[in-house]
């Protein structure tokens, strides 16, 4: 776990909802969705994070390039390795990011290491789906609708 002694919460409007980054300095450690009907004073600052959710509404697909540490066990750290190789509009399972770091039989594990994504979307959870072809859970929630949207959003740019 990160040092957040001097960790900042700032809370972005998104294309899909609020969402709220906590950063240490300059480094993204954590970017959610939330659900809130609380009034949320959205920052209004350009900064890399605000310019990658504009693109990424606009269906520009790139990079995030700002700083960024994910904190996690080393199996974590491969299986988010591998969710951000996975292009922008396209779709694996879990048993491919499985395959993908070398530990097959790793499935289950491959989604909840996914629940635990601390960079929600910048590292692509939402595009693996179950091997029937399902959505599966995103957010710790089986079938959740915000995965279904962004999914669709992607698909729309093919």
């Amino acid at each position: 776990m990160p040092n957040t002694t001097s960790a900042k919460t700032v809370f972005v409007n998104s294309h899909f909802g609020p969402m709220k980054a906590t950063y240490v300095g300059d480094v993204l450690i954590n970017l959610a969705f939330i659900n809130t009907d609380d009034p949320v004073l959205f920052s209004r600052a350009a900064s890399p994070l605000t310019q990658w959710l504009a693109d990424y509404a606009s269906q520009k697909p790139t990079l995030y390039n700002g700083a960024m540490k994910l904190e996690g066990t080393p199996f974590q750290q491969a299986v988010w390795a591998a969710l951000s190789a996975i292009p922008y509009g396209q779709t694996c399972s879990y048993a491919d990011i499985a395959r993908a770091i070398k530990r097959p039989k790793a499935y289950r594990a491959v989604a909840q290491a996914c629940k635990h994504n601390p960079i929600a979307l910048i590292i692509p959870c939402h595009r693996v789906i179950a091997h029937d072809g399902q959505p599966g859970g995103y957010a710790g929630q089986s079938h959740h609708p915000l995965k279904v949207a962004l999914l669709e959003h992607e698909q729309l740019r093919q």
